[in-house]
């Protein structure tokens, strides 16, 4: 008995303890309300009933007012939503996923672009001949070529207009001698005349062999022929003005000078050819020709290869004597590109000269000076045919 009634003493006193920290409001259990007990008293039921009794209403009391506060709390309004708090720093990476399944295969893209080509390759080796194949069925014929190809400038029923003439009909044709009718029906009759078919393109009509004192000078007819002119000192040779005049035609001509022989003393051979392109006048041998009334272009060529080694202008018809086509002053040329220097001096102002010697007054083209003496002054040295064995050659297209 006395066992128990410590227990129930020791419970009552911690709840009343329990109850005592939760409470105190006015009317709340205080000591005086609880019987106490010492060790070893008696514990009287009446005491203890009231103990619990003083309990039960303090619990109940203080129930009430913790309900009271709660509905309180309830009540009271929330205040405004505070601020967001600062990020968190970043959690640790969880570890990776598995692999998911292979998808399917998407549909083919558009054809892109072609790229740029690739550099060609190198070439394969040759393969083996292939044999040979059957023969073909044997053409149609061709038509025939008129025989006026064959006899044109060949005979007197077919003679050329000129050189030139001759050599656009029949192309072919080499050089050598040739028949012409210049004026066809007109008064000058076909004759031979030699033509050179292979400088500068051909078409040359041979018209005059000079030299120093060949005493031709002042003459307008016809003098000599074709089939006779081996020796250079003799054997001169003319064509009459009026038909060299109608194998000219329009007027505007191109010449050509050369030489068979040369002038020892300013060279060591016949080395160089003359051409005068775009000459428009009246040809005479009576007088002088006059400066050409169309730009002129002179050029020399080297015999040997035909290669060119001047190209410039020289002015004619202003010699103080003199007949036919007589040039002497080098001037500039402006209508083409010139070749060398403005002034050729016998050599020294070519690409490569050709004479032994050369002079600043070497600059000259003459077909008959009064004297009838003849002179080719430009890349090989001084060529004047007086007292030497030498003759000038003149051609007309």
């Amino acid at each position: 008995m006395r066992n128990t009634s410590y227990r129930i003493h020791i419970l009552a006193a911690l709840a009343l303890g329990a109850v005592v920290s939760h409470t105190t409001h006015a009317g709340a259990l205080t000591d005086a309300d609880v019987k106490s007990f010492k060790d070893g008293d008696a514990a009287k039921a009446t005491d203890v009933n009231g103990n619990f009794t003083a309990i039960k209403n303090a619990v109940n009391d203080n129930n009430a007012r913790i309900g009271t506060l709660e509905t309180t709390v309830k009540n009271i309004p929330a205040g405004p939503q505070g601020s967001a708090g600062a990020t968190g720093p970043a959690g640790t990476a969880g570890p990776m996923g598995l692999t998911g399944a292979v998808g399917l295969v998407g549909p083919a893209g558009a054809t892109g672009p072609a790229g740029p080509a690739g550099p060609t390759g190198s070439a394969g080796t040759t393969g083996p001949q292939g044999a040979v194949g059957p023969q073909g069925p044997v053409g149609p014929q061709g038509p025939a070529t008129p025989t006026t190809q064959f006899s044109y400038g060949r005979t007197a029923t077919t003679p050329g207009r000129s050189c030139r003439d001759i050599k656009a009909v029949v192309p072919w044709s080499a050089d050598g001698i040739y028949l012409i009718d210049p004026d066809g029906t007109g008064p000058i009759e076909t004759f031979p005349v030699r033509c050179d078919m292979t400088r500068d393109g051909g078409g040359w009509t041979y018209i005059l062999k000079n030299r120093y004192q060949s005493g031709m000078a002042g003459k307008a007819d016809g003098f000599g022929t074709v089939y006779d002119l081996q020796n250079r000192q003799q054997d001169f040779y003319k064509i009459a003005d009026a038909t060299i005049n109608a194998i000219i035609g329009d007027g505007n001509f191109d010449m050509m000078a050369d030489q068979v022989g040369h002038n020892a003393l300013y060279s060591t051979g016949n080395n160089e050819y003359v051409i005068v392109r775009n000459y428009t006048a009246t040809f005479s041998f009576t007088a002088l020709v006059p400066e050409s009334t169309t730009p002129t272009v002179f050029e020399s060529y080297r015999s040997v290869d035909s290669k060119l080694n001047w190209r410039g202008r020289l002015l004619c018809g202003s010699a103080s004597a003199g007949v036919g086509i007589n040039c002497e002053v080098a001037v500039p040329l402006t209508t083409v590109i010139p070749v060398g220097a403005t002034n050729p001096q016998g050599g020294l102002g070519c690409l490569f000269p050709l004479g032994t010697s050369s002079n600043a007054g070497w600059n000259t083209v003459v077909m008959s000076w009064s004297n009838t003496d003849t002179y080719l002054y430009v890349c090989n040295g001084a060529q004047h045919s007086s007292g030497y064995d030498i003759s000038h050659q003149w051609w007309v297209r």
